[in-house]
């Protein structure tokens, strides 16, 4: 099909779809997955702020994704992902075997795990996003930026990683980043005091740091 609108007033299962242009999906329920889907243009998914999405078949080849609304959201990607605008009332999980980037904000209440491939890059870099924490199971270079607090949970980064924060850095779990740090927390603390493993960290506006390496 071309392009693709499903309404849906409870839960609703997705069957192996191939769309050329755009879907979509408006439910009062969950969402989930039976078969890959594969879809050319825009995808829209919205469960409500209680219901979860889950579209984590690692087969499925999304251009862009949007969430107006859910509470837990699982995506996986064949290759790279573009996140559009959304709000997350819960976890959000990404797995994809290529970029992941945004066209849109992202505000996610709950715990945020990205992950990219080790040759991937992961860019979300709107200075408006919103997270609670977020982990990077596996990326290249990443760039993050958010409006207020963030906490860094267990990250594995091969190549740089650059963050910028409208509020306190923190950590919740080990960050090992095998090139270039640079953090930015204009009038706000950085405490980084995990066993960490830094190649090498510049800190481009802080009140106060402290930063542990092994």
């Amino acid at each position: 099909a071309r392009h693709v609108t499903i309404n849906d007033i409870t839960a609703l299962v997705l069957d192996a779809c191939s769309i050329s242009g755009a879907l979509t999906v408006n439910t009062s329920g969950a969402i989930t997955q039976s078969g890959i889907i594969s879809v050319a243009g825009a995808s829209l998914f919205n469960a409500g702020a209680t219901n979860s999405i889950t579209l984590d078949n690692s087969f499925n080849d999304f251009s862009s994704v949007s969430i107006p609304a859910a509470n837990n959201v699982s995506l996986g990607d064949a290759n790279s992902l573009v996140l559009a605008a959304s709000t997350i009332s819960g976890a959000l999980t990404v797995n994809t075997s290529g970029a992941i980037t945004q066209s849109g904000i992202l505000t996610v209440t709950g715990a945020a795990n990205f992950s990219a491939g080790s040759t991937n890059d992961i860019t979300l870099n709107n200075p408006a996003n919103n997270f609670s924490s977020v982990s990077v199971s596996s990326a290249n270079n990443v760039t993050l930026n958010d409006t207020s607090d963030l906490v860094f949970a267990t990250s594995s980064i091969s190549g740089n990683l650059d963050v910028t924060t409208g509020g306190d850095i923190t950590d919740s779990g080990t960050i090992s980043v095998a090139g270039i740090t640079t953090l930015s927390a204009a009038g706000h603390d950085i405490t980084l005091d995990d066993n960490n493993d830094f190649n090498s960290l510049g800190i481009t506006a802080a009140k106060n740091a402290s930063i542990n390496d092994i």
